[in-house]
């Protein structure tokens, strides 16, 4: 695991939470969790303009988030490592338990 975390460079680590770091985003995250998505989709789904959707999109094509395929006129888009949603899961597990809000996978007495 430590061989892993130095082979990342800072830079791009920053980058890549700087990316993940806007709502939006990780609002588009969680819109793409069950495939790819045209640009118009993920504007209806997330009740966002399309110029805020592709802005947020290019920042996460330029981080590698995403990526992009052609088909026409459209564009659609796909994670490229379906692990990052997992580990955001994890990460909004552990803001939950921070915030003092229960586990959604722990069962209620």
């Amino acid at each position: 695991m430590a061989d892993q975390i130095r082979s990342i460079t800072a830079t791009h680590l920053c980058g890549m939470m700087q990316a993940l770091s806007h709502k939006h985003r990780l609002s588009i995250i969680e819109c793409l969790s069950d495939g790819e998505k045209d640009v118009q989709s993920i504007q209806e789904s997330l009740s966002l303009g399309q110029s805020t959707v592709s802005q947020h999109l290019a920042v996460m094509r330029t981080q590698k988030i995403v990526k992009e395929r052609r088909a026409g006129r459209r564009v659609f888009y796909r994670l490229t490592q379906v692990e990052l949603l997992e580990w955001l899961l994890k990460g909004s597990d552990l803001s939950n338990m921070m915030n003092g809000q229960p586990d959604p996978a722990e069962p209620t007495t």
